[in-house]
């Protein structure tokens, strides 16, 4: 509900700009075509009626999101006009009057729009109910009109011409007209039907009728209604003689209405503006071929600047600063020798008078040269928020943020980015590829040499690696008896790997089965120190608080389960969460699902385009796959990459599950095999945010053949639930 207002709320402060761009225009070009006129309303409905637009360096748009999704949420409620100085005038005052308390669990901001979402509806009710009192009304006046001839009728309840009708349009003249006006009000009206005016001023007003609390959009219709007549009064008087012209008028003012109010329907012939129309005609001149190309040329100007949206991405001398921000800012870290570098993807920005802060996921990388190859040192993927600071001549840092690692990871990304851009900021698979490419070609270019290893989704994270003896289950056994008291210290003479994702981060290996994992914000106090073991369920403990022993022998019974390379992507399908038994009637699956604390859940292997075919084919009476969000594509436009040469190396695995809610979102955890068997975990990030409406997923992984040649089943399975 709020979401939807806020929508139509931004969309009509976005259409105003170019409403008040034309307005201006219109007042500057007086002698530009009335058509090409009307052409330029026809680019603010299209404004108002398409949601998302093309984004473009011209646009001219100050702000697509005057007032942010977030706003009945954020602590500090602002509005991003892209003004200066109307948010500086403006924010100090939002941001008092509606900063929520911490006891209510509704926020001001949120009663204030819910109140503003109820009041549109009601003025959208009595726009809607205006028109049909008009349309119905009109309808009785004309029930009795004769036809003269074709699609023309006379009726003896009405006083001026017009024209009436969507599919079928007539045109209806009083009883009483005089025979020489017929010829002029005919061929005027007959000008609006070949111009479409009949359904064009119709759904002005409709639109009028959803954003008709604007009040540039009021003038902005009034202003277009008197416009399209003028552009048909030229279409008719165009190469006629004065002596037509002086006719013409004389008719307008016989049928000139006493009050001149745009109205809903119908078009009629003298309704609006006849003292300007009447001048107009008389002072009529072909418009020289120069203020025509002028007009076109404005035309698409405005086009250009109004109908696109501005572009996010950083400009050259920002990126720069910011990747030297990165790079300045993880090299206290790592060696940052011999070389290191830093790809920024951005989720999101936000511009506030002199500050820019970008909400991203930051790759920064270190390398190093081995003989002819390139070989990877130091890796660190972290979603970062990073704010800067405008200044004469450049940039300045005002803030550097990172979650912190462990159980702080998510409420700390909670608190960082917009609710909008948090399932982005939680899907660590999303952008690595793209982003470890990057960063492969700026070291290629620097080093001239070629990669050690391919790039996969597991990012090894490999810094620094510390000598010292192999670290035993009997040494971990034996150090866990010290409980709490356990530190990093007590872990130093053992061979361990440093890690770095803003953390201190420590791996121990141990052997084939199970390795040691220690975290903390320093070397001193550690958050936690897991035992990792590499079955088929990543099983794990604290070796501070759990039996090491039992979790030992337990662990020792499962099958060793290898990590497997995979690409990944997940897009909403259904609002039933139904086709568990759907799927599971039209495909046999080799495993069996429940509904337990580990949800299994039903899996489909595709090996070709024509088996993938085949399940779109069977599955589209339950599946929607043209279903998507803004930050989701849909399975339709996946299935694009899903080609022969996609299928010649890579086999597809189609995951169905669902969520309760249509904001959570689904990640893959873990890709592993154990003797025979393929498992694939995914993790379900809950937000408690939205509304509950169940939703069904579709995740779609692909996996290289030649791994998958020794496994004959499949389970897959909701293995993580994280609360955001």
């Amino acid at each position: 509900m709020e979401a939807l207002f806020l929508k139509i709320f931004n969309m009509s402060i976005t259409a105003s700009w170019l409403a008040l761009a034309v307005i201006a225009v219109r007042l500057i070009m007086k002698k530009a075509p009335k058509r090409i006129v009307v052409f330029m309303w026809a680019m603010v409905g299209i404004r108002l009626i398409c949601p998302i637009s093309l984004k473009s360096v011209f646009s001219m748009v100050p702000s697509t999101e005057t007032i942010p999704e977030n706003i009945i949420y954020t602590a500090k409620p602002s509005v991003h006009s892209g003004v200066p100085f109307i948010n500086s005038a403006l924010n100090p005052v939002i941001g008092e009057a509606l900063a929520p308390d911490i006891h209510d669990s509704v926020t001001p901001a949120r009663v204030l729009i819910c109140i503003a979402f109820t009041v549109w509806l009601a003025g959208l009710a009595a726009m809607l109910l205006y028109y049909a009192i008009s349309y119905f009304r009109l309808r009785h006046r004309i029930c009795e009109a004769v036809p003269l001839r074709d699609n023309i009728w006379l009726c003896d309840h009405i006083d001026i011409p017009f024209v009436m009708g969507i599919l079928k349009p007539r045109i209806f003249l009083p009883s009483d007209i005089k025979e020489e006006d017929m010829k002029y009000v005919i061929s005027h009206e007959e000008a609006h039907l070949k111009r479409r005016d009949n359904l064009w001023k119709p759904l002005g007003f409709l639109l009028l009728a959803v954003y008709w609390f604007n009040p540039v959009l009021w003038v902005s219709y009034i202003l277009f209604c008197r416009d399209i007549e003028f552009a048909c009064d030229e279409k008719v008087i165009g190469g006629m003689s004065i002596k037509y012209r002086k006719a013409y008028s004389q008719v307008l003012i016989n049928y000139s209405v006493s009050h001149k109010k745009a109205s809903a329907c119908p078009v009629a012939f003298c309704e609006t503006g006849v003292k300007e129309r009447i001048l107009s005609v008389l002072r009529y001149k072909k418009p020289a071929y120069i203020i025509i190309a002028s007009a076109v040329a404005v035309c698409a100007v405005l086009a250009a600047g109004f109908l696109t949206d501005p572009k996010h991405d950083l400009d050259k001398e920002l990126s720069e600063f910011v990747e030297n921000c990165i790079i300045e800012h993880h090299q206290k870290k790592y060696t940052g020798m011999p070389f290191s570098c830093a790809d920024i993807e951005v989720l999101g920005t936000e511009n506030d008078n002199d500050s820019i802060t970008l909400y991203t996921w930051v790759l920064y990388t270190e390398y190093h040269q081995k003989g002819d190859m390139l070989v990877e040192d130091g890796v660190a993927h972290i979603p970062t928020v990073i704010t800067v600071k405008k200044r004469s001549g450049g940039y300045s840092l005002a803030e550097y943020l990172e979650p912190r690692d462990g159980s702080f990871y998510v409420e700390d990304i909670r608190e960082m980015f917009p609710w909008y851009l948090r399932s982005k900021a939680v899907d660590s698979q999303r952008y690595i590829q793209k982003q470890q490419k990057n960063c492969i070609k700026k070291a290629e270019e620097y080093f001239s040499v070629k990669h050690a290893q391919n790039p996969t989704k597991d990012i090894p994270q490999t810094s620094s690696v510390q000598k010292g003896s192999i670290l035993t289950l009997d040494d971990v056994t034996e150090l866990s008896e010290k409980g709490d008291k356990l530190s990093f210290g007590d872990f130093e003479d053992f061979l361990y790997t440093e890690t770095g994702s803003g953390l201190y981060i420590r791996h121990y290996p141990i052997d084939e089965m199970f390795y040691l994992l220690i975290g903390g914000v320093n070397t001193e106090t550690p958050l936690y120190i897991y035992l990792q073991a590499n079955d088929p369920e990543s099983s794990v403990i604290d070796i501070r608080r759990g039996d090491v022993r039992a979790f030992i022998d337990e662990c020792r019974k499962r099958p060793l389960a290898q990590n497997l390379t995979y690409g990944y992507h997940v897009c909403p399908v259904d609002n039933t969460a139904d086709n568990f038994k759907v799927m599971d009637k039209e495909y046999v699956f080799p495993e069996k699902y429940s509904l337990d604390d580990k949800m299994q859940v039903p899996c489909v292997r595709i090996s070709s385009v024509s088996e993938l075919k085949e399940f779109i084919k069977k599955m589209s009476r339950d599946m929607n796959f043209k279903m998507s969000y803004p930050d989701l594509p849909s399975f339709e436009k996946v299935c694009e990459e899903y080609t022969e040469d996609f299928f010649e190396n890579t086999t597809l695995f189609l995951v169905y599950t669902f969520s309760g809610k249509s904001s959570d979102r689904y990640s893959v955890r873990y890709v592993r095999k154990t003797t025979g068997v393929l498992s694939i975990g995914l993790q379900e990030t809950i937000y408690d945010l939205g509304n509950e409406v169940l939703q069904g997923w579709l995740a779609c992984i692909g996996i290289p053949n030649d791994q998958l040649s020794d496994t004959d089943s499949v389970e897959a399975s909701v293995v993580l639930r994280v609360n955001v």
